[in-house]
Parts: C-alpha cells; sequence; structure tokens
C-alpha cells in the first residue's frame, strides 16, 4: 500500500521467495529482511528489471535505484557460498519512494 510492505514470511530451505511490483510512479527501492533466527542464512539474492536485465547478489538490506519504469522482481534466498540451506521465517520491510 503506497508503496510500503512489512509481511512475515516463511521460507522452506532451497526455496527462493518473489517479490514483484511495480515502479511506474517510484525510482528509488529501499528494503531489510529481518530472520526470526539472527543467523539465518538469508539475503536478497537478485533483483531482476523490466528489461530482464539483472543484479545482485546482495545482503539482507538493499538501497536501490529504479531506473527503468515496470515491473520488477526481487529474490530472496540463501546464499548458496555462506552455509548451509535455510528455512525459517523472516520479516521483509519493503519501502518504494519517489
Amino acid at each position: 500500500v503506497n508503496g510500503k510492505l512489512t509481511q512475515r514470511i516463511r521460507k522452506e530451505p532451497r526455496q527462493a521467495v518473489y517479490l514483484d511490483f511495480n515502479s511506474e510512479i517510484y525510482n528509488q527501492l529501499t528494503a531489510l529482511i529481518q530472520p526470526e533466527d539472527s543467523t539465518g542464512n538469508v539475503r536478497f539474492s537478485q533483483i531482476i528489471m523490466p528489461d530482464g536485465s539483472t543484479d545482485g547478489p546482495f545482503g539482507r538490506e538493499i538501497s536501490y535505484k529504479l531506473d527503468q519504469p515496470g515491473n520488477y522482481s526481487l529474490s530472496v534466498h540463501e546464499s548458496l557460498m555462506a552455509g548451509d540451506p535455510w528455512g525459517g521465517v523472516f520479516t521483509l520491510i519493503f519501502t518504494l519512494s519517489e
């Protein structure tokens, strides 16, 4: 609602979670992952732009300039280089701004 979302999400091991959003009126993304288990191996893996190009990986926080208007997808996944597959509950705090 109005470019803001706070949501608790349950992620299974090896599962990617996708947040799809539209940036027609926004040009800045800020988001944070807060796992209930502070040692949880979870992060923002990739952002997919409207033209199909990608960027990432990121950490548990992201601040990203949205240069293209249109539909984006932001994925959350464990780091394949940093530990074992992770499952658990995390809170996603997501904000789009102008």
